[in-house]
């Protein structure tokens, strides 16, 4: 069943370091410390020299850091206010581990959904097209002929303003689209680890993604 809006499903952002050459001898130190700082349940997910990343399924925040930037995405439970603190806490314990004294190009993004069934592209696409937010030139109009089946198209602007008594360039960007999403549970491959062998900190993460998917994919059935 379609809904009647669109609503908010992912916050995104990244933030590019200035020299970030330390992640090279400090990732280890940099995930100890988030870990540390961060809400529970965050746990390391796959590490390489080319980057560490951390997770917290039960708050939906997936996050990922190399020499050049940081990246931290929530999707499937959305905060705001949670993922602006946990966000800025991981910016900071990186800044300060790393001894960045340089941000730049920090960009956030929203992505806002409207669902339709699987198979129904054609309404989706003629959902998108009536919301008018682009209007298509009469020559062009004629040159497609007069059935248009889709739309899709970016908007950029760039202005400048003042933040903290000091000039910052605004880059905004509006990307609008049709997709089609196979929706996956997430899952953890240390899940086929035996949880003994597990640090303590990441036995509790197991059990609360235990205990959070049996609430999602195996609610219980209330008996009269």
């Amino acid at each position: 069943m379609a809904s009647n809006s669109f609503s908010e499903t992912e916050y995104r952002l990244a933030v590019r370091f200035s020299q970030g050459y330390r992640f090279l001898d400090l990732c280890g130190e940099a995930l100890v410390r988030l870990e540390q700082s961060l809400e529970k349940d965050w746990i390391p997910a796959e590490i390489s020299p080319k980057g560490g990343n951390l997770r917290n399924d039960a708050i939906g925040l997936t996050a990922v850091f190399n020499s050049e930037l940081m990246a931290i995405n929530q999707a499937r439970f959305l905060s705001f206010d949670l993922f602006r603190q946990e966000a800025c806490i991981f910016q900071d314990v990186l800044k300060s581990t790393f001894k960045i004294d340089r941000l730049v190009a920090p960009a956030f993004a929203v992505a806002f959904q409207r669902q339709f069934q699987f198979d129904d592209v054609q309404a989706a696409e003629e959902t998108l097209m009536s919301l008018g937010i682009v209007e298509i030139p009469p020559k062009l109009r004629r040159t497609l002929g007069d059935k248009l089946e889709g739309q899709s198209f970016t908007i950029s602007s760039h202005t400048g303003d003042v933040w903290n008594q000091l000039p910052v360039d605004i880059k905004r960007r509006v990307e609008c689209k049709t997709v089609k999403q196979i929706p996956s549970k997430p899952f953890d491959e240390r899940l086929l680890r035996r949880a003994k062998m597990l640090p303590s900190k990441q036995q509790d993460a197991i059990r609360a993604l235990h205990a959070l998917r049996q609430k999602l994919f195996f609610p219980r059935i209330r008996r009269c």
